[in-house]
């Protein structure tokens, strides 16, 4: 854990994050204490959905209170929040500066723990197979990657990460398997969204999500996997499924 930042640094701290004009400082200026829920806060329009939300406060606690999160993959996308906040304010006095380089120290070190990676995976297979059981019941669309890919970054774009979506009717599992060996992957594929739909078909879901994220600009032409695999973000994923109506079901270390 960083220090805590408390006086002058913590005041300077509390100004720019409220001054912030990115969604940083709109989750924080909505709810400074962080007592209300995510999803007010994604009503309020400090961000696209709840897990955008729960990222953001992660970094305010690492910022404020030197708060680090277990997770190696939301370390790193604090250091991205940090260092945003450190270039927005390059004013910012000397005590200030220090404390913040101090705590994106922290997150490398976190960011990089094997020790920490391997808790992230462990819980990622876990509530991957949790996943696969419900898609196996209703069938729906369905998003996973495979574990280098969560946790290394595209190089075209440290922001996003390689995801496959598409759909299953059920038996997802055997049909995950077998398309990823099919294209030679080494890894054993992660689960890590269902979408279901009361009116559509999942494969009137799947096209419809991918007419959104091609819409969107992303690049859907990865060399290892085709055009279903696109280079994204869970939390964009996620808006793209609440903006359709979707229901959402993500793993359970992730729920609030």
């Amino acid at each position: 854990m960083s220090n805590k930042a408390v006086g002058a640094i913590r005041e300077a701290l509390e100004v720019a994050l409220r001054d912030n004009p990115r969604q940083l400082g709109k989750v924080y200026s909505l709810d400074p204490q962080m007592n209300k829920k995510a999803s007010e806060i994604v009503e309020l329009g400090g961000a696209a959905n709840s897990g955008a939300v729960g990222n953001l406060r992660c970094a305010i606690r690492a910022i404020l209170d030197g708060t680090i999160p277990n997770s190696p993959t939301v370390s790193r996308l604090c250091i991205g929040a940090v260092k945003g906040l450190l270039r927005d304010n390059a004013s910012f006095p000397r005590g200030v500066e220090e404390h913040l380089n101090a705590v994106v120290l922290s997150l490398e070190d976190r960011a990089s723990s094997e020790t920490f990676k391997e808790e992230e995976a462990q819980a990622r297979r876990q509530g991957s197979q949790e996943i696969i059981q419900l898609l196996e019941k209703r069938g729906g669309v369905y998003v996973y990657s495979l574990p280098h890919y969560l946790n290394y970054p595209c190089k075209s774009d440290p922001d996003r990460f390689w995801y496959k979506v598409g759909f299953t009717t059920g038996e997802i599992e055997s049909r995950v398997l077998m398309s990823h060996k099919k294209t030679g992957l080494p890894e054993d594929p992660i689960v890590r969204r269902a979408y279901f739909s009361k009116s559509l078909s999942p494969r009137q879901m799947e096209q419809k999500f991918h007419k959104l994220l091609a819409a969107s600009g992303l690049q859907t032409e990865a060399e290892f996997g085709g055009v279903e695999w696109f280079a994204t973000t869970e939390s964009q994923l996620d808006a793209l499924a609440e903006l359709l109506e979707f229901e959402i079901t993500r793993p359970r270390e992730e729920v609030e």
